[in-house]
């Protein structure tokens, strides 16, 4: 999910991207990475107007981080969420919780991403736990409609395909699964445990 498909979401909301960028400078930027599985940029916020939602636990600050990302990542880095009511403690039965909502969410072939922020942090020489879970989306972007026969032509000619993606591995198996490319339990290998593999292994789970 990219930025272009967020201020798709933002439009259909009724919010210009365009003059939200022009309004809030954007002071600082950690880049998304696979490793990292997160983005992260820090916003100049004199006024509070972006905070406003955060209510006392944003007074005084003139600078808010905003981060997005993997689900486990985000959601591992928040000790606070944001409820109807304001800014509460996020406990441990709660984060469960959400992690189960992102986790059905992928199962299901949704790309989801997590989003938190954080008033009074200055810049990414800072830790970036300690942050205020806001919550999910997820995005439905299904395979195109010749990718289940172009598989299904492969199987038959003796080939075996196989997919590489980013998405969760559950997003994975779902749209493996719709495509006809693996069965509904079917095997996902993370990026990290191929690296992992001494050759024989790596080999056996290629084959």
């Amino acid at each position: 999910m990219c930025s272009s498909d967020l201020s798709v979401v933002a439009a259909k909301a009724g919010i210009d991207d365009f003059e939200l960028r022009s309004h809030f400078r954007r002071a600082a930027e950690i880049p998304f990475s696979s490793e990292r599985q997160l983005m992260a940029v820090w916003i100049e916020d004199p006024q509070a107007e972006l905070q406003a939602p955060l209510a006392a636990s944003a007074s005084g600050s003139s600078r808010l981080l905003i981060s997005k990302g993997a689900p486990e990542v985000i959601i591992g880095l928040c000790d606070r969420w944001l409820d109807g009511g304001g800014v509460i403690a996020l406990s441990e039965v709660q984060r469960q919780w959400w992690l189960d909502q992102a986790r059905d969410l992928a199962a299901r072939g949704l790309r989801v991403l997590a989003f938190a922020c954080a008033p009074h942090h200055a810049s990414p020489e800072q830790e970036l736990d300690g942050q205020v879970l806001i919550g999910l989306m997820a995005q439905l972007d299904p395979a195109r409609p010749e990718v289940a026969p172009a598989v299904a032509t492969c199987r038959e000619a003796g080939i075996r395909p196989v997919m590489i993606t980013g998405d969760h591995p559950l997003t994975a198996r779902a749209i493996g699964s719709a495509i006809g490319l693996t069965g509904a339990d079917g095997e996902v290998i993370l990026g990290r445990e191929l690296e992992a593999m001494e050759e024989p292994a790596l080999r056996e789970a290629v084959q």
